[in-house]
């Protein structure tokens, strides 16, 4: 069975959409790719209203995500420590989490009284020590890590 051949125009619009997804693909925004290629905005727009090409646009977007990834990997392999937290964080995330930035919510309501009782503490350390400086916690010995060296 033989295919009929493309029109001019049909050949010139595959070409368009054959590079405007590769462009998408290497990390080109999809408005910035169109404009490459020669569409306008509302041509853009009239077709991502297309499923296809709405799905083929996804895969795209999709396929730039994943090389992304592929790279961040590579990186963390070889020993790049801020990838090795990258990958850990995201992809292992009930083992491995960054403590220094714990978001803590609550629903209820403070209780006034340990609002007053932590007050009255604070007046008494003051009474007795003289100085602000007395609510500061002691100083912690910090040890400097070269992470880049690694």
């Amino acid at each position: 069975m033989e295919t009929a051949a493309l029109t001019r125009a049909e050949e010139r619009e595959a070409a368009q959409m054959t590079r405007f997804f590769e462009r998408v693909r290497m990390g080109c925004g999809p408005l910035n790719a169109a404009i490459e290629v020669g569409w306008s905005p509302r041509g853009l727009e009239k077709r991502t209203k297309d499923p296809d090409f709405a799905d083929m646009l996804a895969v795209a977007r999709e396929r730039l995500l994943e090389d992304i990834e592929e790279t961040v990997i590579e990186k963390a392999r070889s020993g790049n420590v801020k990838c090795i937290q990258m990958v850990l964080y995201n992809q292992r995330a009930d083992r491995w989490k960054d403590v220094r930035h714990i978001k803590m919510e609550s629903s209820g309501q403070l209780d006034q009284t340990v609002v007053l009782s932590v007050k009255q503490a604070m007046v008494e350390l003051l009474r007795d020590r003289g100085s602000v400086a007395a609510l500061q916690p002691a100083p912690v010995a910090l040890e400097a890590i070269d992470v880049d060296s690694r």
